[in-house]
């Protein structure tokens, strides 16, 4: 403690007033892929397992390696930027098959995987530990994967997952802080940028809420981006008209926490397409050549799948309380005034088309989510059709619809 208050008192601490200057002499924020990596800042993308996290990120790390943008993220400047994955769970042969899949799917060349580098471990590497007094400390091997770093200058590392690389009780705030802030000190050292992984808790995982992120809440105040995993739930898929095999393998990613961007407020969405590699021997008697899962960009027959989950909680919610002024009930029929039509509140909410409003409210309907029932209007005071939202079907923790 004594050291602590001696070094503190040598910090100089200046107040300094506030001038007006040119904007366009603001440094721009050092983003590397705009929306999700920032220079000197941890990155978290949170999802269960099985849902394609590990793949994504190999497939974010090939695009910065050649410049594209991917999905949501813009790789800034159209750089090429050069990556480092350490991965604790994938041995090289897997990691070769997915980043093969990746290249052969999206065209990528020998010159893209020069700027790509994989951290090889002959142990398990652990880059922050609790001693026993519970101090947690960085390690000798995340000096080891700095240095190297800083060798290659790395514009990018990628960590996956983080509960195989941090050695901490999971559950203890402080310890969950002062393991992510040595990645954060590694980050700024550096001048790179961090993107790790991390699982969620047991049960449902609502769209977009990093709080569901296993182990102490501090993880998330101490990375400054963060978007959520989910995959496409049955109810969800049957809302935006599909069937169970065409759900398959589709995913939903969802700003969760952007403290350097606008949050965007509308899902993007994924699909695993099966990708063969070229390692099968055609022999009858020898087994077929591997498949690996590629993400690519998937867009909704709709214009639904752009909403996030409050957008529709909210949307939904109006529909339940009825038409403004007299509280009673919209109606599936476009007849008898385009305000009692339910996709009214669609088109005026959101500013869609009618098009677009009837295949949403055509979908809902299908699923059950919107049914009809009897009400008493307010001007008859006879009963009349209306429709009404079934909250087993609305949106909630466990079921993201």
């Amino acid at each position: 403690m004594n050291d602590a208050i001696h070094e503190s008192d040598k910090m100089r601490v200046t107040l300094v007033p506030f001038k007006i200057r040119e904007e366009a002499t603001i440094p721009r924020r050092p983003w590397l892929m705009t929306g999700l990596l920032l220079r000197k800042q941890v990155a978290a993308m949170i999802a269960a397992g099985g849902v394609g996290k590990s793949v994504l990120t190999l497939t974010i790390a090939l695009h910065l390696c050649a410049g594209r943008d991917f999905g949501p993220w813009r790789c800034a400047g159209g750089k090429r930027y050069r990556v480092g994955v350490l991965s604790a769970e994938e041995d090289e042969d897997e990691l070769d098959r997915r980043l093969h899949a990746i290249a052969a799917h999206y065209g990528f060349t020998d010159e893209d995987a020069e700027n790509l580098f994989i951290y090889a471990a002959d142990a398990l590497p652990v880059l922050a530990e609790a001693g026993r007094n519970g101090i947690v400390k960085e390690t000798a091997i995340a000096q080891k994967v700095a240095e190297h770093a800083r060798q290659e200058k790395l514009d990018v590392i990628i960590l996956d997952p983080l509960a195989e690389i941090v050695q901490i009780p999971e559950n203890d705030n402080g310890s969950m802080k002062a393991a992510c802030a040595i990645l954060r000190q590694i980050a700024r050292r550096l001048d790179i940028g961090i993107l790790l992984t991390h699982h969620v808790r047991k049960g449902g995982v609502t769209p977009g809420d990093v709080d569901a992120a296993r182990g102490a809440s501090s993880l998330i105040g101490l990375v400054r981006t963060a978007c959520t995993l989910v995959p496409m739930a049955t109810d969800e898929a049957a809302a935006l008209d599909l069937d169970p095999d065409e759900a398959a393998g589709i995913f939903r990613a969802d700003d969760g926490k952007a403290n350097y961007s606008a949050m965007r407020g509308r899902a993007f969405w994924f699909r695993l397409k099966s990708v063969a590699l070229a390692n099968g021997t055609g022999d009858a008697h020898d087994i077929d050549a591997d498949d690996c899962g590629v993400p690519v960009a998937w867009v909704p027959r709709n214009a639904l799948g752009e909403k996030s989950i409050q957008q529709i909680h909210e949307i939904l919610d109006l529909i339940e309380k009825g038409i403004p002024g007299n509280g009673d009930r919209y109606g599936f029929k476009k007849s008898g005034g385009s305000a009692r039509w339910v996709g009214y509140v669609l088109t005026r909410e959101w500013d869609w088309t009618t098009a677009q409003a009837t295949d949403v409210i055509d979908a809902w309907r299908k699923s059950g989510l919107l049914y009809e029932d009897t009400f008493m209007a307010s001007k008859s005071r006879g009963p009349k059709l209306g429709v009404f939202v079934n909250p087993a079907k609305k949106p909630s923790g466990s079921m993201p619809w």
